[in-house]
């Protein structure tokens, strides 16, 4: 079965690719009758930069839709220790989702965020991406996901933008 993204990008940008897939493929909408608007599809891009411009308050590439995901490789990695004799052969990548959003202090959205914070990591916790990824023999699971920061205080007193990362991580056997 041929790779579903270009055979000719890097491992971590055809991860990524199939990631965006996959998540415009759930529904992120409010929990708990919070006052937060549903993610449009538009709106779960890929971007080379995690970050927001703190000066700014624009995500690397320009204004971006909220709410959203914006997928991108993660600041940094600290590949955990202990994986055993195999790991030799591995490598590993990580991809940041870092959910956006435009949401005054008073409107809440804690439930929701922490929602779609799940959503994520259990999407890919049970999603099989080697086809995607890989033409043949080569195989890419989930490592682990971890959730980080629900808001970056200064972003959020500044410009009222609500930011969660989500950092999964993949381990690769590659042909």
């Amino acid at each position: 079965m041929p790779a579903i993204v270009p055979h000719d990008l890097s491992v971590l940008s055809r991860i990524m690719i199939a990631m965006q897939k996959e998540l415009r493929n759930l529904q992120f909408r409010a929990v708990n009758n919070e006052p937060i608007s549903p993610i449009k599809t538009d709106a779960i891009v890929i971007r080379r930069i995690p970050h927001m411009d703190r000066q700014e308050g624009e995500a690397a590439g320009g204004q971006e839709e909220t709410p959203g995901i914006i997928i991108s490789p993660p600041e940094s990695y600290t590949r955990p220790g202990g994986e055993g004799e195999n790991d030799e052969d591995e490598v590993h990548y990580s991809v940041a989702c870092q959910i956006i959003d435009r949401n005054p202090a008073d409107e809440g959205g804690l439930h929701t965020y922490l929602a779609w914070q799940q959503k994520i990591g259990r999407q890919f916790a049970r999603t099989d991406l080697s086809q995607a990824v890989f033409d043949e023999d080569g195989y890419v699971y989930f490592g682990h996901s971890e959730q980080t920061t629900t808001v970056d205080p200064a972003m959020f007193v500044r410009h009222a933008l609500a930011r969660a990362f989500v950092v999964v991580h993949f381990i690769a056997n590659e042909p």
